[in-house]
């Protein structure tokens, strides 16, 4: 049996589910090891479309076992004053700090298996 072939490091950038990873194929490698993004910008996005994404971010980020994530909001709008209530109400987010004045927050995600 033939195997393909590869370029020795391919680098390509996939979504799911608002979270992009990047996937890394290595020489005779069949499985992509994913490396989540740490980041969300919500810039842009309408107040409800921003309520799922960080949803699912910091869902993604507790499955995938991150520890620490950033999320960015802006130093002004409506998602940056709803944004302290979502987190507040969401029940894998540990920690929850402040940074750039208001216009970002760095979250501590709990850990798995620690959620009743």
């Amino acid at each position: 049996m033939k195997k393909s072939h590869r370029p020795l490091h391919k680098n390509y950038f996939t979504e799911w589910l608002g979270v992009y990873f990047k996937m890394k194929l290595k020489v005779n490698s069949y499985r992509p090891s994913p490396i989540v993004y740490t980041v969300l910008d919500l810039h842009g996005y309408s107040i409800n479309d921003a309520y799922i994404k960080t949803n699912e971010f910091i869902y993604d980020s507790y499955i995938n076992n991150v520890k620490n994530i950033t999320i960015i909001t802006g130093k002004s709008g409506k998602i940056q004053k709803e944004f302290k209530i979502w987190v507040s109400a969401n029940k894998y987010v540990k920690n929850l700090k402040i940074e750039n004045n208001g216009g970002s927050y760095k979250l501590d995600i709990k850990k798995q298996g620690t959620i009743k």
